[in-house]
């Protein structure tokens, strides 16, 4: 596929039609509850400035003065805190994008690229052009058994253009110890599966620096067992109660996780929709209004995929997933936000931005606080990416990816969707605004649908 990178034309000329002054203006947040997200607090009656996608000034209201010229936004007592991060999504199509910042997500990690996948990379945000900060892994390297295979991927990466080297499939453990050791000395960042076929211990000994999913703790460890054992259960749904030696076990993974620094995005949303879709109920998705911003065809998919085997299997993952999570939080390792947003996925059903907010949930219920859970979206994830310095803060010198909240999510988790408006690089994208963008993408999906057709099978 190879997308337009623009957005719809109506939608584009309305932007400009309104708003094309603000493009190289300053901006100011006047008067607002800054949640910097260095610390669980609120700085209350700031004024922020931004210029060149850079805030450049933050101080209280009394003392910080508007340079002439500027658009000022009135923060009238809302609360303003860093945009969100997804490390771990599909990009398929174009109007995926601005679903993101609808959702206060300002930049995205795709973690399966293409070549078109460059080219999205070089998109800046525009007041026509509705888009997150798009970072990209490259295309799976997977299955590779000698140490030179190994090392003339990492090779052929560093020679691609993409951010991060994604890895998959089994692998030998020469292999894996080869690739491990050419990306750190090459400087690359590697993310991806653990090789199922080798256990965990592999990765906790080679200096991995990323894990795409929790499950893969579960899938190369002695964990797995619980799992065996559930789906083999063929009787009614039963409460889950967790073994003391699972518990044990995933405490003791979780405080080795934390002693190598290795991250974790938990994308704990995918198993939860395994665990509602195994029970053959609908799945709550397909029951949401915002499931009219997906595109027909993938809607079509997912409303006739088959739901997977196993309902005890999928209660139990979940459950322990949700322990392991609070674990690895109690142990101090390093987790960042990942939502595996995939609308071409018809096992997946992740909507692209409200997911995030799905995941943030998930995170609160395992066990973390609602800053805690904010901070692997913001500080936390600007780690992941190596960008702590610049990056998933509020504060001076800081890159200007905010969101302006009509309520405290230090509060209450669900407040962080009570956007009222999103800063993407300095420029300003009210909530209007961004209501109409989702309405246009709504309009194109509701005019094609017509000549979609069901798909052909349930595979």
């Amino acid at each position: 596929m190879k997308p337009t990178i623009a957005l719809p034309q109506a939608l584009a000329l309305t932007i400009l039609g309104t708003a094309l002054a603000a493009q190289d203006a300053v901006l100011v947040i006047r008067d607002v509850n800054v949640i910097p997200m260095d610390s669980a607090r609120v700085i209350p009656r700031q004024t922020i400035v931004i210029s060149g996608g850079t805030i450049v000034r933050m101080g209280p209201t009394l003392e910080t003065p508007v340079p002439a010229g500027s658009v000022v936004i009135e923060g009238a007592q809302r609360f303003l805190m860093p945009g969100l991060m997804d490390l771990h999504v599909h990009v398929e199509h174009e109007y995926e994008l601005p679903l993101y910042v609808a959702n206060g997500v300002t930049t995205v990690l795709n973690t399966k690229g293409r070549p078109w996948h460059l080219a999205l990379k070089r998109l800046e945000p525009r007041l026509d052009r509705l888009t997150p900060r798009v970072f990209s892994c490259g295309p799976y390297i997977r299955d590779l058994a000698t140490p030179a295979e190994a090392m003339a991927a990492v090779r052929e990466h560093l020679q691609s253009g993409f951010d991060c080297l994604k890895i998959k499939g089994d692998w030998s453990g020469d292999a894996y110890r080869a690739l491990i050791d050419e990306a750190a000395a090459n400087g690359v960042f590697v993310y991806g599966h653990a090789p199922r076929n080798q256990p965990f211990g592999l990765v906790l000994a080679g200096g991995y620096q990323a894990i795409a999913h929790l499950e893969e703790l579960v899938y190369t460890t002695a964990l797995d067992s619980l799992i065996d054992e559930a789906r083999g259960h063929d009787g009614p749904l039963e409460t889950v109660v967790l073994p003391p030696w699972a518990r044990h076990a995933a405490d003791s993974l979780a405080a080795a996780v934390a002693e190598t620094g290795i991250w974790i995005t938990p994308t704990q949303i995918v198993i939860d929709i395994y665990r509602q879709r195994a029970t053959g109920a609908s799945p709550e998705v397909l029951d949401e209004e915002y499931v009219k911003y997906i595109d027909p065809e993938s809607r079509l998919r997912w409303a006739a995929a088959i739901p997977p085997r196993g309902a005890q299997r999928f209660a139990v993952q979940a459950q322990l997933q949700q322990y392991m999570l609070g674990a690895l939080r109690s142990a101090g390792a390093n987790l960042a936000l990942g939502t595996d947003s995939e609308v071409a996925s018809s096992n997946l059903m992740t909507v692209p931005g409200w997911a995030a907010h799905q995941e943030l949930r998930l995170m609160v219920r395992a066990g973390l606080s609602p800053f805690e859970a904010l901070a692997t979206a913001t500080r936390d994830a600007a780690r992941f990416l190596g960008r702590g310095d610049t990056d998933g803060v509020v504060q001076r010198g800081r890159r200007a990816d905010l969101i302006l909240l009509r309520e405290n999510p230090l509060d209450k988790i669900e407040n962080a969707q009570t956007i009222d408006g999103v800063v993407v690089n300095g420029l300003w994208f009210s909530r209007a605004l961004l209501d109409q963008a989702l309405t246009t993408i709504a309009d194109e999906h509701q005019r094609t649908s017509a000549n979609t057709r069901p798909p052909e099978s349930h595979q």
